[in-house]
């Protein structure tokens, strides 16, 4: 760009103006912007960590994407941890924003809700449980029953408790055997019976022997025909009723079942009275 001239010869002044880029396209990058909470949070077991997460809805005014950060990173003890969140978007603006993380030891608790249940030996009874968390759980909590009576099994609906800090109702249903035993008494069997009719053929055969032998014969049937009565009526002739077979079934009897639930390393339970018939 040329100036006011001078008189000849002289050149003419010239100039160069430089126009900023903004002056056309001024497209200022905005910071970013962090916004944090508090968060408080169940560790995995007793004495252990937990992870946290305090962004609470950071953004960019400009849209751009950003990248979150937190120092420390975690995952974090039990107890009060100062976190600080950072936020960086594309251009490399960046804000800050501080938040407290505070882990807690897990916990909760199991009730039985009536103190006694009873069935009879092949049927069933059920128990409510109620689970209470204290402050809660991070991990599901396994269910099982010990101090059962024998043949009998116990099973549980639902099967285990999410994780959480929800009071969760659990159904304990027990079931028991019946016995297949059955008395049977069989009759006596009168195994001399026959000894009577046995006598009668020899008192025949007694009478057709000629001469001297008849008489021995006769004797030695009427000996025979002695001992036989003498065998029945002392009842030596009947055979003694068969055994009855044992009861195979859960046995009777008031029994004292345990309920236990486990989560991690911490462990609760429980008890109930059972009372089969």
């Amino acid at each position: 760009m040329a100036g006011n001239p001078l008189p000849p010869p002289a050149p003419p002044n010239t100039y160069t103006i430089q126009i900023p880029a903004c002056s056309i396209n001024c497209n200022v990058n905005q910071l970013p912007i962090a916004v944090s909470k508090n968060v408080s949070v169940i560790a995995a077991s007793m004495g252990g960590t937990a992870t946290a997460n305090i962004n609470n809805g950071s953004s960019d005014p400009d849209g751009d994407a950003i990248t979150l950060t937190q120092t420390p990173a975690g995952p974090y003890p039990v107890g009060i941890t100062s976190v600080i969140l950072t936020v960086v978007d594309t251009k490399g603006a960046t804000a800050q924003a501080t938040a407290n993380v505070t882990v807690v030891n897990p916990g909760f608790t199991l009730a039985a809700t009536t103190p006694s249940v009873s069935t009879t030996a092949g049927g069933s009874a059920t128990e409510p449980i109620t689970f209470t968390p204290n402050p809660g759980i991070s991990g599901a909590v396994t269910l099982a029953c010990s101090n059962l009576p024998a043949k009998s099994a116990c099973a549980f609906a639902p099967s285990t408790v999410p994780s959480g800090n929800v009071q969760t109702n659990v159904v304990v249903t027990i079931t028991t055997t019946a016995s297949t035993a059955a008395a049977i008494a069989h009759p006596g069997i009168f195994y001399a019976a026959w000894l009577p009719f046995s006598g009668l053929g020899l008192v025949g055969v007694a009478f057709v022997i000629p001469g001297k032998r008849r008489k021995a014969s006769r004797m030695l049937t009427l000996l025979f025909l002695g001992l036989s009565m003498f065998t029945i009526g002392c009842g030596g002739g009947s055979s003694a009723p068969a055994p009855v077979p044992a009861y195979n079934g859960t046995p009777k009897g008031a029994y004292t079942v345990t309920v236990t639930g486990t989560s991690s390393n911490v462990t609760q339970s429980t008890t109930f009275s059972l009372t089969v018939n």
